[in-house]
């Protein structure tokens, strides 16, 4: 378990230390890197890493959430875009859509995926609310001195109340891919149409 506090950590530093001018911004992708190390060891020792994962099995309670997942991702995106003066879908998907995808995708995998895997000994509700938790974290850091205005706080209170509904579809199918499907709808239909990557990328 205490490779997925120290993988939550180094991510939280990660995103707080980007919104830095160098040189402290280099020091962000030193904490990016102690976060790999501690992913990687912890899969490393565990011999049941892809259930950690929740890559291992994909039951058919997981293909009915996944299923759900894609209507839910796009709804969340939708209202993100009404609320954000957007046209409710994208007229088209530009450069950055497979990245926004993959970015949210990539996010499920290390918070609903292993860090909530890693903990799951506290008890399943304890694990949802520890990976909730970190990842809201770590949004709210990688928006912390935002060049443009952010309610952080209605952010924070988003993605935790999201991140504990991603948790619970995470532990009651035992499968990521409903989750991650439904991050990666979000991110696409949410940031599909830029052909740029958005200033809170890691740029």
């Amino acid at each position: 378990m205490g490779d997925a506090r120290v993988a939550a950590t180094a991510l939280f530093f990660f995103a707080i230390l980007r919104r830095f001018q160098a040189p402290y911004s280099y020091l962000s992708w030193g904490a990016l890197a102690v976060a790999a190390i501690a992913v990687g060891w912890g899969l490393h020792w565990d011999v049941g890493r892809w259930s950690t994962l929740g890559l291992r099995r994909f039951p058919r309670l997981a293909s009915i959430l996944t299923a759900a997942a894609i209507p839910f991702g796009i709804g969340l995106a939708i209202a993100f875009r009404h609320h954000s003066g957007l046209t409710i879908v994208p007229a088209t998907f530009g450069l950055f859509a497979i990245p926004a995808a993959l970015i949210g995708a990539t996010e499920e995998l290390l918070y609903r995926g292993f860090i909530q895997g890693r903990v799951r000994r506290m008890g399943v509700p304890a694990a949802i609310i520890f990976a909730a938790i970190m990842h809201t974290i770590y949004k709210a850091a990688l928006f912390f001195r935002a060049p443009v205005a952010i309610d952080v706080m209605s952010l924070a209170v988003w993605t935790l109340v999201v991140g504990i509904v991603f948790g619970a579809a995470r532990a009651r199918s035992d499968s990521v891919v409903p989750p991650l499907v439904a991050h990666a709808c979000f991110d696409l239909v949410a940031y599909g149409d830029l052909s740029y990557s958005p200033w809170w990328v890691w740029s």
